[in-house]
């Protein structure tokens, strides 16, 4: 069964039955869709139940003011609250906020958190770039498919999915003057943390993992913060894009492994 959420705060699907929840949050700048191989696996699996939301300020979420990891989190601890047992799978920026999540600021449990290609270490380059992102002026795109690709480049999808898959459609918006990225730039204002500052607050096991591939980060970085971090081979920035399958087999490991933390 899917559940499709709109309210005033986030867009979220739900979906699955089971006594275990999965949180999957998505990376900077794409959206939930990202996620419907893996999905597909939890439903066909009889896994569990599923909560994938748009993150604030990207694809059908609402904008806001400002952006931070604790703004992130804050907004999305309502809707995972009275989960069952929570196990929380973060991309990127997603797996930052899950750690968040998991340092017990918010009044409830998570049983584990699993990050993909979370970046452990954000250098001064890194740190322009993003700013220089932020300073440019929106770009605006009078024909649908150029802003569709656009976003594919950006949200680094080019070759992993083709142009009409449905996991584009929401990366876009139509703008006043045409149509644009759904995410709000600005978001990349709560880049910046290291994993290692937020990694210890976890209350709950972590798997820190990456793509072998990844130019952002790399399973040497990772063992710093997680003996076990785990190399996804033959990936990059997008393992769970680019193998559902063995992402699930990372997941499905870590839960056994947990135990009874979390029931």
């Amino acid at each position: 069964m899917f559940d499709i959420e709109q309210t005033d705060a986030l867009w979220v699907d739900r979906g699955g039955e089971g006594t275990t929840t999965y949180l999957l949050l998505h990376g900077g700048g794409a959206n939930g869709d990202v996620w419907i191989g893996l999905r597909d696996i939890i439903k066909e699996k009889e896994a569990g139940q599923w909560i994938i939301p748009d993150i604030l300020g990207h694809g059908r979420s609402p904008w806001s003011n400002s952006y931070s990891i604790g703004e992130f989190a804050s907004s999305l601890a309502p809707i995972v609250r009275n989960s069952k047992r929570l196990i929380i799978v973060g991309h990127s920026m997603g797996g930052t906020i899950g750690l968040a999540l998991a340092s017990g600021w918010y009044g409830f449990e998570v049983a584990g958190v699993m990050t993909i290609g979370t970046i452990a270490n954000w250098t001064e380059k890194m740190m322009e770039k993003n700013q220089e992102y932020m300073d440019k002026p929106t770009r605006i795109f009078q024909i649908r498919e150029e802003a569709r690709e656009h976003y594919m480049m950006v949200a680094g999808l080019t070759g992993l999915v083709k142009p009409n898959s449905s996991i584009l459609d929401y990366g876009i918006a139509a703008m006043e003057d045409g149509y644009g990225l759904a995410a709000d730039i600005n978001i990349l204002q709560s880049s910046g943390i290291p994993i290692g500052n937020i990694s210890g607050s976890a209350q709950c096991p972590i798997r820190l993992t990456c793509g072998s591939n990844d130019p952002m980060v790399s399973v040497d970085e990772l063992s710093r913060y997680d003996p076990d971090a785990v190399e996804i081979p033959d990936t990059a920035h997008n393992s769970h894009v680019e193998n559902p399958d063995t992402i699930w087999q990372i997941i499905d490991d870590f839960k056994r492994n947990l135990g009874d933390h979390g029931i």
